[in-house]
């Protein structure tokens, strides 16, 4: 079993779909440190919506670093994201450069 502590997914334009099986993943993921920046996931609801519902019941304990710049986020879509990241309970640095709101 191979544990992963730091992941660079960026510029892989995940969108949408890719979306929502990472937000799903990432309640029971060890990854201390992900980079998802440029890869369209604020455009729409999903990923903001999903990742709340999969924290919500399974919060990540492990994720200390989250960069989501450049991905979009509008006001709306933000929002979602802002209600989601309260399952992210090891949090320390969110990195949300570039986006719209």
């Amino acid at each position: 079993n191979i544990n992963l502590v730091r992941v660079n997914l960026a510029w892989n334009g995940i969108g949408g779909t890719g979306a929502e099986a990472l937000a799903k993943a990432l309640k029971d993921s060890q990854i201390q440190d992900l980079d998802l920046r440029d890869n369209f996931l604020g455009g729409t609801p999903t990923f903001g919506s999903t990742l709340e519902a999969a924290l919500s019941a399974h919060p990540n304990n492990h994720l200390r670093v989250l960069h989501l710049g450049g991905n979009g986020f509008t006001e709306a879509t933000i929002g979602l994201f802002a209600k989601a990241i309260r399952g992210l309970v090891a949090l320390q640095t969110l990195n949300l450069n570039n986006n719209p709101a």
